[in-house]
């Protein structure tokens, strides 16, 4: 009979380069579970230069097209916490134009987002990207899968709204793990002022991103173990019920145009996800797109005629009776 080993273990998060997501690792011990949410927010940086070096582009390029109509600004949650926002418009103090709203997924600051940007820039649209809790400059210390997450993007509205004094036209676009945070905010009691929103790749559930991640990874303990010490430990550290996060049950009270983007043909990602989150959203006027892409990114670089022929149509549709 095999020895047995007794691992005293907590869950920590941090960020880790797999596209639009964060692993969880098993640690040992609470000093090492600070440290990892300290390194989840110094190490943002780095993880979003070396994603976008993977495909082929700099943070650095693109801020020097737009530097001239671009500004960072911090602003205060109504949690107190800091958040930086990078607002670029189409001309300088142009304020009064379409904006969209970019989340970055866990683990990376706002510069993972500017290819979109500029992508959505060069359509006409102002563009806005902010740092989520536990990556770059904000300094949120939890990660609650959307509760904590759309007070930060209540506070990034209000900023918005007080650019100007006509009446914004403003969607959302997210990517993995930012779905919770759009989600959250859309169907919760904050009042709503987005006309549309763009999921890529959104999970069901909070249980499922965590068992997703663990199975990513090897670990001494088996995977119903690890996922188990997983929500219990997030649970408890960051003061939220793991297993009453259901992005689904969220969707259903969504009644804004949607556009659901998702890959089916990669191994890391379940796809009927994609498509359980697109028949729970309330509204009628929706879109689903499956992009048959291996590789697990964004379908804004594995499939970008797709993207583009989506997004299009989407926007189209605001504009039919």
């Amino acid at each position: 009979m095999k020895k047995k080993t007794i691992i005293t273990a907590v869950i920590a998060v941090a960020a880790a380069l797999t596209a639009g997501t964060a692993s969880l690792f098993i640690v040992s011990s609470n000093q090492a579970f600070s440290a990892a949410v300290n390194s989840g927010q110094e190490i943002s940086a780095a993880n979003s230069e070396n994603y976008l070096s993977e495909h082929n582009t700099s943070a650095e390029e693109l801020t020097q097209k737009w530097q001239d109509s671009s500004e960072g600004i911090t602003y205060l949650s109504e949690n107190g916490n800091s958040i930086f926002i990078y607002h670029t418009c189409i001309e300088k103090y142009k304020y009064d134009n379409a904006t969209m709203i970019l989340i970055p997924p866990l683990g990376y600051d706002y510069t993972v987002m500017l290819p979109q940007a500029d992508y959505f820039l060069e359509k006409g649209f102002n563009t806005v990207i902010y740092d989520q809790r536990m990556s770059g400059r904000n300094n949120g210390d939890s990660f609650t899968f959307g509760k904590l997450e759309a007070a930060d993007l209540s506070a990034v509205i209000n900023y918005l709204s007080a650019t100007t004094s006509e009446e914004l036209v403003l969607s959302l676009y997210t990517e993995g793990t930012a779905s919770f945070t759009a989600a959250y905010y859309l169907s919760t009691a904050y009042e709503n002022l987005i006309d549309f929103a763009v999921f890529e790749n959104p999970y069901p559930d909070a249980k499922s991103y965590i068992s997703e991640a663990v199975n990513k990874r090897d670990y001494l303990v088996p995977e119903k173990t690890a996922e188990k010490l997983a929500v219990s430990k997030i649970s408890s550290k960051f003061g939220i019920n793991c297993e009453e996060i259901n992005c689904l049950e969220m969707a259903g009270s969504i009644n804004i145009p949607c556009l659901v983007m998702y890959q089916s043909g990669c191994d890391t990602y379940n796809p009927s996800y994609g498509k359980d989150f697109f028949d729970s959203l309330l509204t009628e006027r929706k879109i689903l797109a499956e992009s048959p892409s291996e590789n697990y990114s964004s379908v804004f670089y594995e499939d970008r005629e797709l993207f583009e022929d989506s997004v299009g149509e989407l926007i189209i549709s605001l504009y039919e009776e």
